[in-house]
Order: C-alpha cells, then sequence, then structure tokens
C-alpha cells in the first residue's frame, strides 16, 4: 500500500502516518511542494513516487 500526502496538506500528515502504521508494508511518501492535490500540484515528484512504487512490486 502506498500513502501519499503534499507536504503542505499538514492536517493529513498525522492520519497519514497512522494509516501506515495500520498497515503492514504501507509505505508513507510526502511529496514536495504540493498540498491536498500532489497529483495536481506536483504531478513529476508524484509519478516518480508511484512508478518506484510499482517498479518494487515487480
Amino acid at each position: 500500500t502506498l500513502v501519499m500526502v503534499g507536504d503542505q496538506d499538514e492536517s493529513f500528515h498525522r492520519p497519514s502516518k497512522e494509516l501506515v502504521s495500520a498497515i503492514p508494508d504501507a509505505r508513507l511518501v510526502v511529496v514536495p511542494e504540493s498540498g491536498h492535490t500532489p497529483m495536481q500540484e506536483a504531478p513529476e515528484a508524484w509519478a516518480d513516487a508511484m512508478a518506484a512504487f510499482f517498479a518494487e512490486l515487480r
């Protein structure tokens, strides 16, 4: 499981960490220079994180 949160989305930092700690083998990625919609605000960083996660699943 991959959980991603924007570095500026402070209200979701704690819940994201709690979610990751509750799911075995989950990973948290904090996307730089983004808020609640990192896929729109920092698409390259978001895509890089997704690609790295999927590459590890192979």
